[in-house]
């Protein structure tokens, strides 16, 4: 015991200190920076209590030892800070204990001993670092400690190690470099380069994420840690869950990207993936670009990835990135770095130059740049980065270091915002890349770390000329200096910033766009600091000095509150465990999702290849078509075929490739989503309604479900009687089908059921216009005839009847097919707006008979009147065109706008996208931008979501019956969304996005005197476009704020809840297992006698391709919900089946 107790509490190592000779010892060594008379009474006082201990427990008086080992508590707490300075006490305690332990007597955890002796601190993937309170924490990383590593070998393994310790550093009093007191924290999170750093919304945790394996070690598991400050310079690690973990497990790890935050997300830039980072990428001597901005909500969990506009590749690495306190939520800019091609697997990155900043509205979802000028910074990488609010509502970021063409740099840069301009800090410091800065103080930056020399050897080997690797810089008066002063004056701006202001500086500034100049005069007051990167000593008081603190008792009230809040929280805790322990279980059993390599050019960049989910059609006549529609926090899409062609086999036995799909899909629109991750949900038809394509989807007013009817039967299905279907919908996106009786069912059963009519509704009236009856449609049709319908149907969805109109002054025939129909929100009970398809005499037999309708002229339908008109349309007009997809939103000022979509015309399938503004009557063509590859699309659906975006689902790129199915689809999942504000494609849906306040083109329309340039057809169309109805009420109408309920009623609805919710916990876990039981009970049986998906499964399994069968086999038994990456049941898209297990298959970290 007492050898163990000499050597464990250091007081062996003080002793080797103080006896070796003093030549001998480096002078960065700890026990250095200290008094040495202090050294020898410290170890005086050590080895008396440790006699002390030692011969009490040698005696009878050893009962005695628990209060003599207490006493020794208050002499550590007590006295030893009489006789010690803190700075002392931090370096003498170092070996004594543990962190632990230390804490709980009052003492400090010291830096190691090995953890500064001739110390660069050097983050090659840059160190994290944090200000929680009065402490900065510095994080990650690896070091290099000479003599104790081996300068002369061969491997760099020996020359650095990782750093298994978090270090802090007070900020409560001032230090010189060469004094400071490092505190060492015991780390038992991931040891990593390159990890970012959240601070969270508290002020007294960080997160970490992202990073590589330091060389030669084990690449830990990808999670998120938090550490969490303990007020005194400690802490303590733990991994934390997203509140999404299949997204979260999906991403890659990457490295070399940027991080900031906003107050309570933290963000996550570009960067790479390779084989130290992420055990999906098995070659060594890949590296592949990760472009995309993920953001980890530190209050939710919520992990997400979006689609990046940065650049020209949307690809980033090596740069920096800070949080701006402008705008309505703040404003993300990133700086310097460089970018490459998503397809670069290590090479082809060039560098970003400093003349304009790349800027990301985090409100808006929009991505801007914009020029920058003064002293402009030469390229670089690997620089550091803070920031700091000045007065009078700017901001100034301090650059400092990184290398480039011109080898390691030294020099220092102000970047002032709003105005954009460059300033050049005058005197240089020691070159320097890879570290770590962080704003100290109110005014001053502390470096920690990096290197001088990009050669890896000599980088290393070299001594740091900077005491422990430290530098501080005071941003006001643009020096730097050999200590840190806690005392020191609130942060000004530099004379030179200043007198750019006082000269009109901010007047010159040259905006980008008038969108960037709005974005930057709105300074919210609560973001006046840059989160993670300002912090004041003592910042995280709820009081500050001077400002009374108010105290008084509870009141009864508070009290029983209290109480019945405490047993509310019990039981939520106790139902959240129950409901983690079966979610756990849950993902367990999971499938892992694919690793997120980017694939090559081969694969997912070519235009079109032969692994293909799409919808198409059987003959080049009728194709088959999926619809969609949105109600409540759902899109739900139902009918169309599927492709069954693998590696450009057709994996069925007849000639055909592809089946109907036998469910109804969903996506949940309450949070963001890109296309590659998307959770689609499924319900089975169970067989109750026939499968079918070209049906119309109605929405149901007074539920969550829709109507279906309508549509062809599919290749090899038997026709059925022609009936209405209504899907009722629950709460999470699920449901089941039945069969809808009309109220006039003698009527409804002479009706032929149509295809390829158009569809739409009008508060609580269903419409189909037009289409054909064929033998597939209607049993009553012989083979090979067709019957054009011309008729108007009306469904009233609530008393179930429906009926005829005649089409008398549509068109020349009153016929239509393949078009699209939109109910428009004008006239005393809206109007049906009819435009595009084809239309042919009622005798028509054939398809040449058919002949297109232009865009010159629409038509449109009086609900109320009956009546249809003719008005002719103004502007970029489209091409005549069937099969494209339309959808409709309201405008400002009493403007309708329908975006349409894709098509085919007489010049083949088109990408373009239209817009036809009402009552303008104008056609506008959208030149979207895009970050997917624009896609010629035909028979596919679209619909509203997240108030602004169109969303396209499904679809087929030509019109030849085999290449519909054998054309893979470069949309993942077969979906796009357009952004109908900034007219861009991407692959990503934003929930929270922006309302829909109309295009700038078309507001200048509008502005210009459009509308006096409308040629109305008829006066009475005319007016009927000067009334447009008010919305119908809706329950989003906020309550009387006068009305309160009273304190009786608050108490009694608690405690009721808590009871119901005990209850309602009780019975679910009593059907939880009851259906536990049940489902063993007859396993056994599912094996003999396997239900129909299942079966499903197995004839899959038997079709060529080992990537299909291994996920359309036994490991999809459970239909009822899955993820969007079971493609077999997706929407259509790339063939997702193939995806899955394709080592090239890419979901980027980044969109």
């Amino acid at each position: 015991m007492g050898v163990q107790a000499l050597e464990g509490n250091g007081i062996t190592l003080k002793i080797l200190f103080l006896l070796k000779d003093k030549n001998l010892t480096p002078p960065n060594h700890p026990l250095n920076q200290i008094r040495r008379r202090a050294v020898w009474e410290f170890v005086a006082i050590e080895l008396v209590g440790f006699g002390a201990t030692f011969a009490i427990t040698q005696t009878v008086a050893a009962v005695g030892f628990p209060v003599f080992i207490m006493l020794l508590i208050p002499i550590r707490a007590w006295l030893l800070p009489r006789r010690f300075s803190g700075q002392e006490l931090g370096v003498l305690d170092g070996p004594t204990a543990s962190p632990f332990t230390m804490e709980s007597c009052g003492g400090i955890h010291g830096v190691d001993a090995d953890d500064s002796d001739e110390t660069r601190f050097e983050e090659p993937r840059r160190r994290g670092t944090a200000v929680l309170g009065d402490y900065v924490y510095i994080d990650g990383g690896r070091i290099s400690q000479i003599p104790f590593t081996n300068a002369s070998s061969d491997d760099l393994g020996d020359i650095f190690r990782e750093v298994n310790s978090t270090i802090s550093i007070s900020l409560k009093e001032s230090w010189s470099t060469s004094t400071i007191a490092m505190r060492s924290i015991t780390k038992n999170s991931q040891k990593l380069d390159s990890q970012s750093i959240w601070l969270g919304p508290s002020g007294k945790e960080f997160y970490t994420w992202a990073g590589e394996k330091i060389y030669n070690r084990t690449l830990p598991d990808k999670d998120v840690w938090r550490f969490t400050a303990d007020g005194s310079g400690g802490g303590k690690w733990e991994r934390v869950t997203p509140s999404n973990p299949i997204t979260f497990q999906n991403l890659l790890r990457p490295t070399d990207g940027t991080y900031t935050q906003s107050k309570d997300t933290g963000y996550y830039f570009g960067g790479i993936v390779r084989r130290r980072s992420d055990y999906s990428i098995s070659d060594w001597n890949v590296s592949i670009p990760t472009p995309g901005l993920v953001s980890y909500n530190m209050t939710s969990g919520e992990i997400k990835n979006t689609t990046s506009e940065f650049g020209q590749y949307g690809t980033f690495k090596e740069g920096s990135s800070q949080f701006l306190p402008f705008g309505d939520a703040g404003v993300l800019v990133f700086l310097g770095g460089l970018e490459a091609p998503r397809t670069s697997r290590g090479g082809d990155w060039k560098e970003v130059d400093f003349t304009r900043v790349t800027l990301f509205d985090i409100e808006g979802q929009r991505w801007y740049t914009q020029g920058t000028t003064g002293s402009i910074p030469a390229t670089r990488r690997r620089f550091c980065t803070t920031g700091i609010s000045g007065p009078n509502n700017t901001f100034e970021i301090f650059m400092y270091g990184g290398y480039g063409s011109q080898g390691v740099l030294s020099d220092v840069y102000v970047l002032t915002v709003p105005g954009f301009n460059f300033f050049k800090a005058s005197g240089d410091s020691t070159p320097r890349f890879d570290q770590a800065c962080v704003a100290a103080g109110r005014g001053q930056v502390l470096s920690i770390g990096g290197l001088a020399k990009i050669v890896p050897r000599e980088g290393w080997t070299d001594p740091d000329p900077w005491p422990n690797g430290l530098g501080v810089f005071d941003m006001t008066e643009m020096r730097w200096k050999d200590g840190y002063e806690a005392d020191d004056a609130a942060y000004e701006p530099s004379k030179i910033v200043k007198q750019w202001y006082n000269e009109g500086g901010r007047d010159n500034v040259s905006w980008s766009s008038e969108d960037v100049k709005v974005l930057f005069s709105k300074y919210p007051q609560n973001n006046s600091t840059s989160p993670g990167s300002t912090s004041t000593p003592g910042g995280n008081d709820t009081a500050s000095d001077g400002e009374e603190k108010h105290s008084s008792s509870p009141s009864a009230g508070a009290i029983a509150g209290g109480v019945v809040g405490g047993v509310f929280g019990m039981a939520l805790l106790i139902g959240l465990a129950f409901f983690l322990v079966k979610r756990k279980k849950k993902y367990a059993a999971t499938p892992q999702q694919p690793p997120h390599d980017p694939p090559n050019e081969d694969s997912v960049y070519q235009k079109y290849g032969s692994q293909s989910t799409a919808y198409g059609g059987q003959n080049t006549h009728e194709p088959h078509q999926l619809h969609a529609t949105v109600n409540g926090n759902y899109v739900y899409i139902d009918g169309g075929e599927i492709s069954w062609m693998i590696n450009g086999t057709n994996a069925l036995t007849d000639d055909r490739p592809s089946r109907s799909v036998n469910l109804t899909l969903s996506i949940d629109l309450q949070s963001s989503w890109s296309t590659s991750d998307v959770r689609i949900k499924v319900s089975d038809k169970d067989n109750v309604i026939p499968k079918l394509n070209f049906q119309a989807i109605w929405r149901d007013p007074d539920s969550k479900g829709f109507y279906i009817w309508g549509g062809e039967t599919p290749y090899n299905d038997t026709v059925k009687p022609s009936n209405i279907f209504h899907f009722d919908a629950n709460e999470s996106g699920k449901g089941s089908w039945k069969d809808v009786v009309a109220d006039n069912v003698d009527d409804f059963n002479k009706f032929k059921r149509p295809k390829g009519g158009a569809f739409a509704q009008s508060k609580d009236m269903a419409y189909y216009f037009g289409g054909l009856a064929s033998p597939r449609t209607d049993s009553s049709i012989p083979e090979g005839k067709f019957v054009a319908l011309t008729d108007l149907v009306s469904f009233n969805m609530t008393s179930k009847r429906i009926t005829k109109t005649s089409p008398a002054g549509f068109g020349e025939h009153g016929t239509f097919r393949y078009g699209s129909m939109e109910a428009i929100p004008f006239g005393s009970e809206g109007l049906l707006l009819v435009l595009g398809g084809s239309q042919a005499p009622p005798s028509a037999s054939s398809d040449e008979d058919w002949v297109l309708m232009d865009f010159k002229q629409v038509h449109l339908y009086d609900i109320k009147a009956g009546r249809w008109y003719q008005q002719q349309t103004t502007g970029d007009w489209p091409t005549a065109r069937e099969n494209f997809c339309t959808v409709g939103v309201d405008g400002p000022n009493n403007t309708f706008d329908i975006f349409m979509y894709g098509g085919m015309g007489n010049d083949g399938i088109s990408n373009e996208v239209y817009v036809l503004t009402l009552p303008g009557f104008h056609f506008f063509k959208a030149n979207p931008s895009s970050t997917i590859e624009l896609s010629p699309r035909m028979n596919h659906a679209c619909v509203l979501v997240g108030r602004r975006q169109m969303l396209s689902i499904g679809g087929s790129n030509h019109e030849h019956s085999f290449k519909v199915w054998a054309n893979r689809d470069p949309w993942t999942r077969g979906l796009g969304i357009f952004d109908m504000m900034q007219w861009t494609w991407r692959d990503q849906f934003y929930a929270t996005a922006a309302k829909y306040t109309g295009p700038e083109e078309i507001r200048q329309w509008y502005e210009g005197g459009g509308m006096d340039k409308v040629n109305w057809a008829d006066d009475e169309l005319k007016s009927l476009f000067a009334l447009k109805p008010t919305s119908e009420p809706t329950s989003n109408t906020s309550p009387n704020e006068d009305s309160k309920p009273s304190i009786g009623a608050i108490v009694g609805a608690v405690v009721g809840g808590v009871v119901g919710l005990i209850l309602i916990m009780g019975i679910v876990l009593f059907f939880l297992k009851r259906k536990k039981r049940k489902a063993d009970h007859v396993s056994n049986d599912v094996a003999v006698n396997p239900p129909a998906y299942e079966k499903r499964g197995s004839e899959i399994q038997q079709a060529p391709g080992s990537e299909y069968t291994a996920l359309r086999g036994s490991a999809i038994p459970d239909v009822h919900e899955m993820s969007g990456d079971l493609t077999a049941f997706e929407l259509p898209g790339d063939h997702g089946t193939s995806e899955r297990n394709d080592s090239n298959s890419r979901n980027e970290v980044s969109g």
